[in-house]
């Protein structure tokens, strides 16, 4: 069944998150190192969803890819013909693990760039520490041009 081994690929990308969060816990911890966890956390989470937020939508939405054989009663997943769309419990499994990827990584992290975008130009303009701290949180989606 693919049903697992699509399970398995759909956890790395939350996997990796939290394995990047943790190595930045224990650096700070074992280096006694000043630096602004949440900023640093926000902006290596949000280095790693860019490079793979393609890969990651493209993943989720494969099993909602499907097409119509001939006579058009049935459906079949574009990728895995053997499996019948919306009928198999394989297929069924595999929407609902899609679903929850999109529900809990994908939108939060567009929404996140979304707000930041908005919000960026009343914190620029803004003198307050909490501002510039905000700031180097976007650094992922606003800096990466700079030199």
């Amino acid at each position: 069944s693919p049903l697992p081994n699509y399970a398995m690929r759909q956890m790395v990308p939350p996997g990796g998150l939290v394995l990047v969060i943790a190595a930045m816990a224990l650096k700070k911890r074992l280096r006694g190192l000043s630096m602004d966890f949440g900023v640093e956390a926000v902006n290596a989470a949000g280095a790693l969803m860019k490079v793979g937020y393609m890969s990651i939508v493209l993943s989720c939405i494969l099993p909602l890819v499907c097409y119509s054989h001939p006579g058009g009663e049935r459906q079949s997943m574009f990728n895995s013909p053997a499996m019948l769309c919306y009928e198999d419990d394989a297929h069924k499994g595999m929407v609902a693990i899609a679903m929850a990827e999109l529900s809990l990584l994908v939108l939060p992290f567009l929404a996140l760039v979304a707000y930041m975008t908005v919000q960026y130009p009343s914190w620029a303009r803004s003198p307050t520490a909490s501002a510039g701290r905000k700031l180097r949180m976007c650094r992922i989606a606003f800096f990466q041009f700079t030199t």
